[in-house]
């Protein structure tokens, strides 16, 4: 990859651009996501780097892992199917999905409060939220499947593991993809207020703290360059006259 201020000039000459073309397709749905994975990774980037404190780091970082591999999965998942049936999925499943996880969690807050024990199924979410009439338990139940295609970071991973050679084109990055899921596995105790976080710090003397922010910085400037590369390959396959030598200059072997 080049660096990532050059992949990053381009992509906000673009930007505008992007977001008028990528309408005009027949995969709306799919580049859409991987528009908004792509922005929200630049963003974390540049919030990563401009924290003092290494801890939010870590957590702004492994929320940056999260949008790159749901990215990257959105964009094998259109290579390999050629539809926009990732794209659906994510703003229909997905979405249906997390807003039904919320309301049942819901639910269970005010069952602790009132001391009661239940199965919240779709009857009872339909009691509770009557917008929800016409939801039934293989509606709940197909949301939660497909919805665990993104949510899932695991399932992910092993796609992209797995299909990762489908697209020759980004073979340098997919390279990456073990390490990046086991730096995502190992920034967890930081995300959930764990103990391995707070006495590895504590551990650290300055040099070896100032080593370890180089290094998220590092991860956090690679994963937003190829971000855009990703999302200049995904626009090349529908507009390549304009957007393959966008890629051509943000990618190298």
């Amino acid at each position: 990859m080049l660096s990532n201020s050059k992949a990053l000039k381009l992509y906000r000459d673009y930007k505008s651009q992007i977001k008028t073309d990528l309408v005009k397709t027949n995969i709306v749905n799919s580049l859409k996501c991987l528009f908004s994975k792509t922005e929200q990774v630049i963003i974390l980037m540049e919030d990563i780097i401009r924290t003092k404190n290494t801890y939010t780091a870590q957590i702004l970082l492994r929320s940056l892992i999260e949008h790159f591999l749901i990215g990257f999965y959105v964009f094998l998942r259109v290579r390999i199917d050629k539809t926009d049936d990732v794209g659906d999925e994510y703003y229909d499943f997905y979405q249906n999905s997390e807003y039904l996880k919320q309301e049942t969690y819901s639910i269970q807050i005010e069952n602790i409060q009132n001391r009661l024990s239940e199965k919240i199924d779709a009857t009872r979410l339909k009691q509770k939220f009557p917008h929800l009439n016409n939801l039934e338990q293989k509606d709940l139940e197909s949301y939660h499947f497909e919805g665990n295609k993104f949510a899932n970071l695991k399932n992910i991973g092993k796609f992209l593991i797995e299909n990762g050679d489908f697209e020759p084109k980004l073979q340098p990055i997919t390279t990456k993809l073990v390490d990046l899921i086991d730096l995502y596995n190992y920034l967890s105790s930081y995300v959930h207020g764990g103990p391995f976080a707070e006495h590895e710090l504590l551990e650290m003397n300055k040099s070896e703290i100032e080593e370890f922010e180089r290094k998220t910085i590092d991860w956090a400037d690679v994963l937003s360059s190829i971000s855009v590369n990703i999302l200049f390959l995904s626009m090349t396959y529908e507009k390549p006259e304009i957007y393959s030598p966008l890629f051509s200059q943000t990618y190298k072997k």
